[in-house]
């Protein structure tokens, strides 16, 4: 689990991607590859997951065995090649780590999802998906399910200020152009970082100091503990009201409407419990 995070957000840091591959024309029957856990989850949740002839490691639970081709952020073009699928997916939120110039040569129909950085970005993917995978109605279905739900949680306080680090070494936190930053704000929190000029800028102690956050949220394993030795000497209101979080479940690492609804009620718990 630990290496399934590091390498869902490692493919969130470097958000930012130039390769595009040509898109499918047509619906399919069967034969997809899925070079991202968030799609694999997405095609699971709309009942599909018959059609996978190929997953990236660290994938959800599936019922059934399916060729791995690889990691999130090195998969294989010979597996892939290999199980000759009629379609490939992969997302503009990983293409960047995935190194896909080989395989939009190789002849393969490709299909490339926009970058997700909010809600509406998520479920529009989503329904794509749906499209691709003969779904459609299912999905336009349950994104109105989710987006209802997502409706009856989110707050506009905005009186937390909140830190979100995706990563520790480095300190890696989520500005407004990341669906992360939108999930802060749908939980009522204040983003410090939402004027960053990236989706995940790399950070350093001095920075957080001088915006000296109500709360940290923290999404890698071992953060907490790096966090406190690295700033303890400063007088941070987090530290001093003893508000800094590992989050307990990793749906914002996913970009599908089920995680992100998910993630909302997650970051909502945890601000709750904050003191101030």
């Amino acid at each position: 689990m630990r290496i399934m995070i590091k390498c869902v957000l490692f493919s969130l840091i470097l958000i930012c991607c130039a390769a595009c591959g040509p898109s499918a024309k047509k619906d399919i029957s069967s034969g997809i590859v899925s070079l991202s856990p968030s799609i694999t989850r997405g095609i699971i949740d709309l009942g599909a997951e018959d059609l996978l002839v190929g997953v990236t490691s660290y994938h959800p639970p599936l019922s059934r065995k399916i060729e791995s081709v690889g990691s999130l952020n090195l998969p294989h073009l010979e597996k892939i090649l290999l199980l000759k699928p009629e379609l490939v997916l992969f997302s503009e939120e990983d293409a960047l780590t995935q190194r896909l110039e080989a395989l939009e040569s190789s002849g393969l129909r490709l299909h490339r999802f926009v970058r997700n950085t909010n809600f509406s970005d998520i479920c529009a993917n989503y329904i794509e998906l749906g499209k691709l995978t003969d779904r459609e109605d299912e999905a336009r279905r349950k994104a109105a399910i989710y987006a209802d739900a997502l409706s009856k949680l989110k707050r506009n306080n905005r009186e937390i200020s909140l830190l979100v680090l995706v990563s520790h070494e480095p300190l890696i936190t989520v500005s407004g152009m990341s669906f992360i930053g939108e999930i802060i704000n749908d939980a009522g929190g204040r983003n410090i970082f939402a004027d960053a000029p990236r989706p995940y800028p790399i950070i350093n102690v001095e920075s957080v100091v001088r915006r000296s956050p109500d709360a940290v949220i923290i999404m890698s394993d071992g953060g907490v503990e790096y966090f406190r030795k690295k700033t303890d000497a400063f007088p941070m209101k987090a530290l001093i009201n003893n508000n800094v979080f590992k989050i307990e479940h990793e749906h914002a690492a996913y970009y599908t409407p089920s995680d992100y609804v998910a993630a909302v009620k997650d970051f909502i718990s945890i601000l709750d419990s904050v003191k101030l």
